[in-house]
């Protein structure tokens, strides 16, 4: 007797297809309805597949942002950075708020982030190292006010212009 094909195991529903997509990683509802339509399923059939996805708790906006925030917190970004990032992934502005509520303060996450990485600029002079932590900090989404008083904080405020 012959074995049959992975494919003709699995049957490719909507409800599989998102439930091995959502195997990888976390996503948000917007991701997978967003994927489901690529892979050209009806919109009755998507819909039918997200409430099986958060009936089953697979799926659940809330807890992706939590998640999302925190996982980019550890990378350095700022609260502005991910609220325009959970914006992109389809989470409405009221449980992007609630979740970035419990977050860290910028500052705090600006000041981690930095001292994680100083090493990287000792070689540099003052004025150069200076930049670069500037730099990296803007690019994160951080006010100036914020990179100011990180640069105090570590040390390297000399000559900060208003």
């Amino acid at each position: 007797m012959m074995t049959p094909n992975k494919k003709d195991r699995i049957p490719s529903t909507p409800f599989n297809k998102a439930l091995k997509y959502l195997s990888y990683k976390n996503r948000s509802t917007k991701e997978i309805y967003d994927y489901l339509k690529k892979k050209e399923f009806s919109e009755s059939e998507i819909e039918e597949a997200i409430n099986k996805l958060i009936e089953y708790k697979f799926l659940d906006d809330n807890n992706f942002s939590e998640i999302f925030i925190r996982d980019r917190q550890l990378k350095g970004k700022s609260k502005r950075l991910i609220s325009y990032e959970l914006k992109q992934k389809g989470i409405n502005r009221d449980t992007a708020e609630k979740s970035l509520e419990s977050a860290d303060n910028d500052l705090k996450t600006a000041k981690q982030y930095i001292e994680k990485r100083i090493h990287q600029f000792n070689r540099l002079d003052l004025e150069k190292r200076k930049q670069r932590i500037i730099g990296r900090l803007q690019s994160r989404g951080y006010s100036w006010d914020i990179i100011k008083t990180v640069l105090k904080q570590i040390g390297e405020a000399t000559d900060i212009i208003d």
